[in-house]
């Protein structure tokens, strides 16, 4: 890796194809060792077709700092003496985001300049720093280490100067990423990719999400966020290439370097100790004791009566199961003169979600669930589509890393599978549409954070090809992304029912005004809030909304106080153990389903 401060050559690009994305990476220190969020960050652009990392700077002015961004001080001081030992033994050597990560073979032959700042009345080693970034026509410089960015800097990449931002950019000041969140006991925490660019170097916002504050890990915390946004400025660089880049979002000045307590004293870290060790304690104890159960509901009234605030319609819960079994995503078709209601049936016994039916009724009830889907994993969410003539049917396959489509040949209790959509990815809660003559299929996709992103994929025909959106993830949000039924038209606009998982697992839904859905666009914002009825017998929790034409289908949580309630799960475990072992030794056939293949 050069290291003399020659510029990196100039563009070459093959004629006809457009000019690969130049970027400039900042970081502390000379080498290729990268922590591994960072070194994650990197490989996503180097995978990226038409990016290319030109040039290193080791930026030698900013002071020493942890790859969160906090500075390092030779000698710690007495009253920060528990963080210091803290980040030193735990963070540093436990961390799977600072596991070190050498990218020695992806940057070889990547030139290298050292930016320093110089004493009065030496050689301006600096100048020629300064010249070898200002000769390497950059379109992005990324800073990896969350430094400060100098506008001069910022003003010699077409597109801007990028680097992370975590908490709120008004009070974080230089504390450690995530740390005061977990501290304080917020239930969610906030990252942004933020850009710096402009003659007047106008801060901005490229990129922002909230993800849920695990409350009871900071080390946990701490990765999970790193982690989850290192693949943010890959996303930027793909949509600018799509030739839609993302459009900046001016924020206020961040606060000055110390304005905000920078480093945990003694007396904060035995609170965050002692906090963190009681809400285990309390989690432990509720995982122990109480259980979820869902139920299936009838709303009333029409899905877009919800956009009004505080709507409240009547609700018929139907019957709930027994042995600690429960019901939950309806979805609802009419065919001729079949109607049908699909839902997933949980059994808490193997701990194995299956699709049911729910007949309905001459008055308008539900039946009793009966037969429809099953298959070796767990089976949810049985998104239903009518195209055609015919009626298919969508369910959550996520343990599989595929989404399989099924045909109803005798609705609705006869299905076949005839296609797979998309394949080798985790997807949860797949939301297939048509919109503006094309198919979409929005989604959660299981993870670090699998109630926090929203993916898409868009094809010309129910059948495919399918392509990811150049966006994804489309939002980092988890109170507001993770679908939550089938997105319907009101008004002339078109409204996305998603998940609030900010307090629990389907906390309630959100209802987003979708804006923008194009191949290359895709821009949403929540306009109403449905919570579940606190003074009913499902108050916790409400993760579907789906329209019945003048009615809509809900379900709804409620916690349960059951003392052996832990039994179930972990015989659920031990028989998935002892089924995968037997397996192995061809001792047992695959779990059969209810419907054949085509």
């Amino acid at each position: 890796m050069p290291s003399d401060g020659s510029p990196a050559p100039s563009r070459d690009d093959p004629p006809g194809e457009p000019p690969a994305l130049r970027v400039g990476v900042i970081r502390r220190g000379p080498g290729a060792v990268f922590p591994a969020w960072q070194a994650h960050c990197l490989g996503g652009l180097l995978d990226l077709d038409g990016v290319e990392v030109v040039l290193l700077v080791s930026d030698e002015r900013a002071p020493d700092r942890d790859p969160s961004g906090v500075p390092h001080t030779p000698m710690p001081r007495l009253d920060n003496l528990l963080w210091t030992m803290y980040h030193s033994v735990w963070i540093r050597r436990r961390s799977r985001a600072s596991r070190p990560v050498s990218l020695d073979d992806l940057l070889s032959g990547v030139s290298e300049v050292c930016l320093r700042d110089e004493p009065p009345g030496a050689a301006s080693g600096r100048a020629g720093a300064l010249d070898a970034i200002r000769a390497a026509d950059l379109d992005v410089i990324l800073d990896v280490e969350s430094s400060p960015i100098s506008r001069e800097i910022a003003e010699m990449a077409r597109h801007g100067a990028w680097s992370f931002g975590f908490g709120d950019p008004q009070t974080s000041g230089d504390g450690p990423a995530c740390f005061w969140e977990v501290y304080r006991g917020d239930v969610v925490t906030r990252a942004a990719l933020e850009g710096l660019s402009g003659a007047d170097a106008q801060r901005s916002v490229l990129y922002e999400g909230y993800v849920k504050t695990i409350r009871y890990s900071y080390p946990r915390h701490r990765d999970a966020v790193l982690l989850g946004v290192a693949d943010w400025p890959a996303r930027a660089c793909r949509q600018i290439l799509a030739g839609v880049p993302p459009v900046p979002t001016p924020v206020p000045a961040p606060p000055a370097p110390g304005s905000a307590a920078a480093v945990p004293t003694n007396r904060e870290m035995v609170r965050l100790l002692g906090v963190t060790a009681w809400r285990v304690a309390g989690a432990t104890w509720a995982a122990l004791v109480r259980r979820d159960e869902w139920n299936v509901g009838i709303a009333e009234a029409p899905i877009h009566a919800f956009l009004q605030p505080g709507a409240r319609p009547q609700i018929r819960w139907i019957p709930r199961a027994r042995g600690g079994s429960f019901l939950a995503d309806p979805f609802v078709a009419d065919h001729g003169d079949a109607a049908g209601v699909l839902v997933e049936a949980f059994d808490a016994r193997d701990g194995k979600g299956r699709i049911v039916v729910l007949a309905v009724e001459s008055g308008g009830g539900l039946g009793p669930p009966e037969p429809a889907i099953e298959a070796p994993v767990h089976l949810s969410y049985p998104y239903l589509i009518e195209h055609a003539g015919q009626i298919y049917c969508v369910p959550e396959m996520h343990q599989a890393g595929k989404v399989d489509l099924y045909r109803a040949t005798a609705f609705p209790h006869g299905w076949v599978r005839c296609a797979t959509l998309i394949e080798g990815i985790a997807i949860a809660d797949a939301t297939v549409f048509v919109h503006d003559n094309r198919w979409w299929l929005l989604c959660s996709v299981e993870g670090d954070h699998p109630n926090t992103t929203l993916h898409a994929w868009h094809a010309a025909d129910l059948s495919g090809p399918w392509a990811p959106h150049p966006a994804n993830p489309l939002k980092t949000d988890v109170r507001s992304s993770r679908p939550a039924g089938a997105p319907f038209a009101h008004g002339g606009r078109l409204y996305r029912p998603a998940q609030d998982c900010s307090q629990t697992y389907g906390g309630a839904v959100v209802i987003n005004h979708v804006q923008r859905l194009t191949p290359a666009e895709f821009a949403e914002e929540p306009v109403a809030r449905v919570e579940p009825d606190h003074a009913g017998p499902y108050p916790h929790g409400l993760h579907t909304l789906s329209a019945w034409g003048q009615r809509t289908l809900i379900d709804g949580k409620r916690r349960r106080f059951a003392p052996w309630g832990w039994w179930w799960p972990l015989r659920s475990a031990l028989g998935r153990l002892t089924a995968h072992g037997s397996d192995r030794l061809g001792l047992r056939r695959p779990l059969g389903t209810a419907c054949r293949r085509e």
